[in-house]
């Protein structure tokens, strides 16, 4: 558990100092990209990665506040020991997709098992768990998440075991924000975007080089026949009025 929370505690660091740094990307891309089509179109794509990357980490936290809470009162209510470093293990495991899920949900209880006797406080725990878990996996985080990341369910459980094997702990901490800036970089050559269309949710991450800077990861450019109806429809109406 120690391990599990040091290694947690320096994932966080090294986000903090990643997103930090981005202040200096512009100032990076005019050296890096002379011409101005190709700066332009660096930048969407990092700007895609860093609204994604801090939509996620964003929600996330919100989120493992939300379950930690909410997981210490039912720990402190059937009187379990250390309740308050549950939850913070609890915090820390929700940044791990699925299996941060399962641990939060079965860790406190399978301790329970060995500090009560009987196992009438264990199923009530795990019970609560369990419920706190679904409410908050099922409704609270896709409404908070929405489209953002566009990277398939099943993808992002391969991303956590290939991640996992490559870098351990580290690995399944980072493997949601690898795949996202995995599947924005591909997406931008001919050759790779094959990888992004599988990486996506909805077969389409041609939409992440459409992206103009600032705009929300969940809205959508208009499309240019959407466009042109519109100017259509404006001209019609103009004309109406004139006659």
């Amino acid at each position: 558990m120690q391990d599990f929370a040091s290694t947690a505690l320096f994932v966080l660091v090294y986000l903090a100092f990643i997103i930090a740094s981005r202040h200096g990307w512009e100032r990076k891309a005019i050296g890096l990209f002379p011409q101005r089509d190709e700066r332009h179109e660096a930048r969407i794509a990092f700007l895609r990665i860093r609204d994604g990357v801090e939509q996620y980490l964003f929600v996330q936290t919100i989120t493992g506040l939300m379950v930690a809470s909410l997981s210490f009162v039912a720990m402190a209510a059937v009187g379990l020991h250390d309740a308050l470093f549950w939850a913070f293990l609890i915090f820390l495991a929700v940044y791990i997709p699925v299996a941060g899920g399962v641990f939060a949900g079965c860790a406190p209880p399978l301790f329970a098992l060995v500090q009560f006797d009987g196992y009438g406080r264990a199923v009530i725990l795990f019970a609560a768990l369990q419920l706190i878990g679904v409410v908050i996996g099922n409704v609270v985080y896709p409404r908070m998440q929405g489209r953002s990341l566009n990277l398939d369910p099943v993808m992002i459980l391969l991303s956590l075991a290939f991640w996992s094997a490559i870098w351990g702990l580290t690995g399944a901490f980072l493997s949601t924000p690898l795949t996202v800036m995995a599947m924005v970089i591909l997406a931008q050559f001919d050759g790779s975007r094959w990888i992004a269309v599988i990486l996506s949710a909805d077969g389409d991450p041609q939409q992440l080089k459409n992206k103009r800077p600032n705009e929300p990861p969940d809205e959508k450019l208009p499309s240019p026949a959407k466009n042109r109806i519109a100017k259509l429809a404006k001209l019609t109406g103009r004309r109406a009025k004139s006659s």
